[in-house]
């Protein structure tokens, strides 16, 4: 995000307020902008008191959605074994669900940024930098987008969120997939989800590198609904399930069933050791 508004080159001489969406892209502030490298200092100085609060949210937008993979991710691809059609609530803004699991249920509660075609017929680079050169002139809002903030009230009235009430009152069961409601900003989302399960004692899962926070706050929110902590890296535990169908891969195991767990395993310990990273499948239930 700074390089591409430093790219600019041009900054008014009057110090800008900065937004609550600026703090949050860019970080706080450093209060001594000057070092042992003035070229450094300078560039910190600029993002600090001189960069438009509008060309900071252009630049996310087109930053929300990079061009698209010309085949799927592993962690959307293997949503499409399942003979069943589910539901997704999206908190992120990049089409990915949209394009690779369309045939499923996808409600994306925050919105979706401007994809590379639409940025480019609306010539949104030279945008951004028109937003950098007049400070005074108003960004254009993209209809249902939520940039990076805390979510205001009054989404909770909006349609997406309504759909979203309405797939939790007939869910059978939730899996919270690489998701923290961003440190609690989201806190519409993480009431409507909690007051689900605590409703309707939905069996829930907590899917991340580091699950036991959020696995632990909402097991103590939802009384004896069953919540159970599932630590893995979410790509490499797609990947494992992707090319564990076929044949069997752990050792002399001779499932006949289309899913195998030991082989899953095998194959996700497999993947970690190529990456350098270490971990088993641990499924840990949190009751109160």
């Amino acid at each position: 995000m700074k390089k591409r508004l430093l790219a600019v080159g041009s900054f008014p001489a009057i110090t800008t307020p900065r937004d609550e969406i600026s703090d949050r892209i860019l970080g706080t502030p450093k209060t001594d902008y000057f070092s042992d490298d003035d070229t450094l200092g300078f560039q910190e100085e600029v993002a600090a008191r001189h960069f438009s609060p509008a060309a900071v949210r252009a630049a996310t937008v087109a930053l929300l959605r990079p061009e698209a993979p010309i085949y799927a991710p592993p962690q959307y691809q293997v949503f499409n074994l399942s003979r069943h059609r589910h539901c997704f609530i999206n908190f992120n803004n990049d089409g990915l669900v949209d394009k690779y699991c369309g045939h499923h249920t996808i409600v994306n509660v925050h919105g979706t940024s401007l994809s590379v075609d639409d940025r480019f017929r609306l010539d949104w680079d030279a945008y951004i930098t028109l937003l950098q050169h007049f400070h005074e002139i108003r960004d254009i809002e993209i209809p249902g987008l939520l940039l990076p903030q805390r979510e205001p009230e009054h989404i909770e009235t909006g349609n997406e969120y309504r759909i979203a009430r309405k797939l939790l009152r007939s869910a059978r069961r939730l899996i919270i997939v690489g998701y923290s409601f961003g440190g609690m900003d989201d806190w519409v989302a993480y009431d409507m989800v909690t007051s689900a399960i605590k409703s309707r004692c939905l069996v829930t899962s907590v899917v991340s590198l580091d699950p036991y926070d959020l696995a632990f706050r909402i097991a103590g929110d939802c009384a004896s609904a069953p919540v159970m902590a599932l630590p893995v890296y979410w790509d490499k535990l797609a990947m494992a399930i992707l090319a564990s169908i076929g044949q069997p891969k752990y050792k002399s195991c001779m499932h006949g069933r289309r899913f195998c767990i030991r082989c899953v395993d095998y194959l996700y310990s497999a993947f970690l050791e190529q990456s350098s990273q270490v971990g088993r499948l641990f499924v840990p239930m949190l009751q109160e």
